[in-house]
């Protein structure tokens, strides 16, 4: 059997690699930017998918105890609330923040042709500034001033568009977010956001007013981190590629050196993501410590609670302090890496590649260029230009993560909103204007514990209901699935709608606004003008209240929390009732502070303007304003019926009276104990003398 070999001379193999080399020459420019773009490509798929690896291996091995709580922190957003979030910050494509975004980048590429330009003109400067050339220098510096107004106009634009695409994104994001927070259809979600999302949000406030503008800031920036590093690149490379031969392979292996150097950089950098949330998170942690104080004021001062309050946020700011320096270690690392391989290792080759072409021609004997200075300073320009995209583009990289630790900040507030909106939904709840009912209601707390197993009770209008039983029996509970505030898992509740329905807790909530405001809440002055009633009215509820003295005072706005005692600040809650007239009113020991005759005052005052109550009342001279009494024992049962006052009064003395018997019944016995002890001494003190005298007697006898 014979083998059949192929023998290829060297000549063939000389014209093959010829043809080649002319393949490439042809197309050296399509090669050279298609090299650039996945150089580009490549070095940000691999700072994703390193930073992922480095957050798994920077769990230090002796945190393993907290190893789960650092994993519920775990950066991440979903592709929903990643989509959700872009709908939020650019509505519709005829947004403002659209046209903003479109001018800013058109900008950010006119300014990096001006850079090139710039960058072509000074060695151009310089050449003829070598060259002794006057004329030309003169005219190619008339070119560099014009070049500056045109520069000029577009770093100011620059600037602009940067400011007003924020601003856009913002009021987008606030917008969008506000909508489900406070929306129009009076559904409690910032009750719930709080109290029924599973504690996952504790810091609304610091989300909506620090998170938003953070991110809306990133993002505006966004643009310019990205689009101008990767323009300015592709264009120096493009102008060095027209350089004649080699510069631009020499730009190519400059990139990837600095690919490979930018891996090992990589082994320096911190998870930004989650430095970046977990900093929010911190800080939120701090500014709400500082707030409860300011919330809880009086009670702290009174209770003498000024060390422990200290401790608390000495607590939170050691925490933040804590990890801003291991923060700060770990970035100084990361930036002296950086400068080191960006700024002297890059530009150490830079200068090897501009300076080849001067000693490779002397080395050939080839005559000396008179446009080597020119050309020199050119390509040492484009380089450092280069240099510093690529510097930028790693920054890019850091930057992104950052803006990934805010988005999931915000995209988290609205994921939960959205679920607190959606589990709202709920369609066992009806209205009816002149019915509560509780038809087989399962009374749940958020944590799922059952008060009342099976609640069964209505009432209509004119029937005054009156709720008792201890604490933590389910009155509040009630009120609160009353309201609407947590939601009927179980039976079905037919409720009035918001306008029917009016709450008065113990302590009355006061608005910041005039005295007027506090009247007429939650209605605006605008709703307030198109109601029928007028100022007269109001001083009339406040005379009623025996606010005589703050009639004159509509239009004052004034910290009413401490202008008014606890006792006016309930009458002039009780106003507020009066104002809206509702047909039904939820009184949670609302009178507790206010004197006997103006709590009856009150009651029967309400009654005559229509409104049904449903109160909570401790004071037994109150239950003859109620037909109907719903009585919970604490231990998951209750009792439901007619409400005799008079025949319950009776009663409640009855046992008062027994009460104090019994509260006096040891005293009763040691009263005992003594009358005993004292007829006995009483009796032995007569027996004597009657001995006494008995013995003489018999004496006599003998």
């Amino acid at each position: 059997m014979t083998r059949n070999t192929v023998n290829i001379s060297p000549g063939s193999s000389h014209s093959i690699a010829l043809s080649l080399l002319k393949v490439y020459k042809s197309n050296r420019s399509l090669f050279l930017n298609t090299s650039y773009i996945i150089l580009i490509t490549a070095a940000f798929s691999g700072a994703t998918n390193t930073s992922r690896r480095t957050d798994e291996k920077k769990i230090d091995k002796t945190e393993k105890g907290v190893k789960e709580k650092t994993q519920q922190h775990k950066v991440r957003l979903t592709r929903e609330s990643f989509l959700r979030l872009i709908r939020s910050c650019i509505p519709s494509v005829t947004d403002k923040s659209v046209i903003f975004l479109v001018t800013h980048i058109v900008l950010l590429v006119i300014r990096a042709i001006i850079t090139i330009k710039v960058a072509s003109l000074d060695g151009k400067l310089v050449g003829a500034l070598v060259s002794k050339r006057l004329r030309r220098f003169s005219k190619l510096l008339v070119v560099w001033m014009l070049i500056g107004l045109p520069a000029s106009l577009v770093n100011g634009l620059l600037t602009w568009t940067k400011q007003n695409l924020s601003k856009s994104i913002r009021i987008n994001l606030n917008n969008n977010i506000m909508n489900d927070y406070l929306p129009d259809n009076l559904d409690a979600n910032y009750y719930s956001l709080i109290h029924l999302s599973g504690n996952k949000i504790k810091d609304p406030n610091q989300r909506i007013s620090t998170d938003i503008s953070r991110l809306s800031y990133a993002l505006s920036s966004l643009p310019g981190q990205l689009l101008k590093p990767t323009l300015d690149l592709l264009l120096c490379a493009r102008e060095l590629s027209k350089s004649g031969v080699g510069n631009g392979e020499g730009t190519l292996a400059l990139g990837l050196l600095a690919h490979f150097s930018t891996m090992i950089l990589r082994l320096f950098s911190p998870p930004f993501a989650k430095l970046a949330s977990e900093k929010a998170n911190l800080e939120g942690q701090l500014r709400s410590s500082h707030s409860k104080i300011v919330n809880n004021s009086e009670e702290i001062a009174l209770l003498r609670g000024h060390s422990r309050e200290l401790d608390y946020i000495d607590y939170c700011y050691y925490q933040l302090e804590r990890f801003l320096k291991m923060e700060y270690w770990k970035r100084a690392v990361h930036e002296i890496a950086q400068t080191f391989i960006v700024k002297y290792m890059w530009g150490a080759a830079g200068l090897v590649l501009c300076s080849a072409p001067i000693f490779i021609s002397k080395f050939l004997n080839e005559p000396p260029n008179p446009n080597h200075a020119g050309d020199f300073i050119t390509n040492r320009r484009l380089l450092m230009s280069a240099s510093d995209s690529l510097d930028r583009l790693i920054y890019s990289r850091r930057y992104l993560l950052q803006i990934v630790g805010h988005a999931s900040r915000v995209s988290d507030f609205q994921d939960t909103l959205y679920n607190v909106k959606k589990r709202e939904n709920a369609t066992n709840i009806q209205f009816n204007q002149d019915e509560i009912t509780f038809d087989h209601v399962k009374l749940l707390t958020p944590a799922d514990v059952t008060l009342i197993e099976d609640l069964n009770f209505t009432i209509k209008s004119g029937d005054h209901l009156l709720i008792a039983g201890p604490n933590g029996s389910g009155k509040s509970s009630l009120f609160r699935m009353l309201g609407g505030l947590w939601p009927c898992k179980v039976g079905k509740i037919i409720i009035p709608n918001s306008e029917n329905m009016f709450y008065l807790p113990q302590r009355a909530y006061l608005c910041q606004g005039s005295l007027r405001e506090q009247i007429i809440y939650p209605h605006s002055l605008e709703q307030y003008n198109e109601q029928e009633k007028s100022d007269q009215d109001l001083k009339d509820i406040l005379t009623l209240l025996k606010l005589d003295e703050f009639k004159e005072f509509l239009d004052e706005t004034k910290n009413w929390d401490e202008e008014l005692s606890i006792g006016a600040q309930q009458r002039l809650a009780m106003a507020r009732l009066y104002y809206h007239q509702p047909k039904f009113a939820v009184l949670d020991e609302c009178t507790s502070a206010v004197s006997p005759d103006m709590e009856q005052f009150m009651y029967k005052h309400a009654q005559s303007l229509g409104i049904t109550v449903l109160s909570v009342a401790h004071r037994s001279a109150l239950w003859h304003f109620h037909k109907y009494l719903l009585k919970f024992d604490g231990k998951g049962n209750y009792s439901y019926g007619p409400l005799d006052a008079n025949k319950r009064l009776k009663f409640e003395q009855e046992r008062l009276v027994l009460e104090k018997n019994l509260r006096d019944l040891p005293n009763l016995k040691e009263r005992l104990v003594e009358l005993q002890k004292v007829s006995n001494a009483q009796h032995k003190k007569h027996k004597n003398p009657n001995s006494r005298s008995s013995t003489t007697i018999s004496s006599l006898n003998i």
